[in-house]
């Protein structure tokens, strides 16, 4: 289920932070603990945690049912 990174390969929270913010969005969900921390990392790494953010799935489902 999880893989270490080999000699050489980026770090998998780099390459999703990356992923998602080439995608163009601003919001980022996710829906586990884990994964949450691992995109805030890789955020975090590139400098972007300040304009891209990530959100669980029930946090922005909770914000759209509140109006």
């Amino acid at each position: 289920m999880f893989k270490e990174e080999e000699k050489g390969d980026d770090r998998v929270n780099n390459v999703r932070a990356k992923e998602a913010m080439d995608s163009g969005c601003k919001t980022i969900a996710a829906n586990c603990p884990f994964c949450i921390t691992m995109l805030e990392d890789g955020l975090k790494n590139y400098g972007k945690e300040e304009e891209f953010r990530v959100k669980d799935i029930a946090e922005i489902l909770a914000e759209r049912l509140n109006g």
